[in-house]
């Protein structure tokens, strides 16, 4: 029986990005561990959050969310990627 496994975009791309290897180049690296949200995006987040634990978000707001967690989710990947490589490559992560 084959394994069904979601192929959504953000879902193709964390598994590329979910290298156990190491290997990103340090100064890329140290680059990913500075990206961020902007504060409006944050705020927009946040809202949505809200408004999600009332259940009052419209179907275009769930899918905002959704891709807001999705961005995040990237995000989170790609530093846990980052921190890896710089750990291997005798560095430590900076804490960003």
């Amino acid at each position: 029986m084959a394994v069904t496994q979601e192929n959504t975009t953000t879902q193709i791309l964390a598994r590329t990005f979910q290298s156990d290897e190491g290997d990103m180049p340090v100064d890329a690296a140290k680059a990913v561990l500075r990206l961020c949200f902007r504060e409006s995006d944050l705020r927009r987040m946040h809202e949505l959050a809200q408004e999600n634990q009332k259940r009052t978000l419209s179907a275009s707001e769930e899918q905002e969310l959704a891709d807001y967690r999705s961005a995040a989710y990237l995000v989170d990947i790609l530093r846990a990627r980052a921190r890896l490589s710089l750990k291997k490559a005798g560095l430590a992560d900076s804490g960003t």
